[in-house]
């Protein structure tokens, strides 16, 4: 949310949390500037919040796309999994 609300120039930031099979999916979306993902390098929020959850043996997914905004996708295990 930091991240959106710094860069993207949102109107509105959803944040959805909710279980996927045994795991814990969280969802940041704005409906932002957006940018390219193939020629944006990820800066330091996002390689952080990468290095954080795969710590965790999470994953990190992130979909954006000029003038359309922004989705970050975190899925986290379950504690003991």
């Amino acid at each position: 949310m930091q991240n959106a609300a710094k860069h993207s120039g949102a109107a509105t930031i959803r944040v959805e949390l909710r279980q996927v099979a045994g795991s814990l999916e969280c969802v940041v979306a704005d409906d932002g500037s957006g940018y390219d993902v193939g020629t944006t390098a990820a800066g330091t929020g996002l390689t952080s919040m990468r290095d954080r959850i795969e710590a965790v043996g999470g994953t990190l997914a992130t979909r954006s796309t000029p003038d359309l905004g922004t989705r970050v996708v975190a899925l986290l295990p379950r504690a003991g999994d």
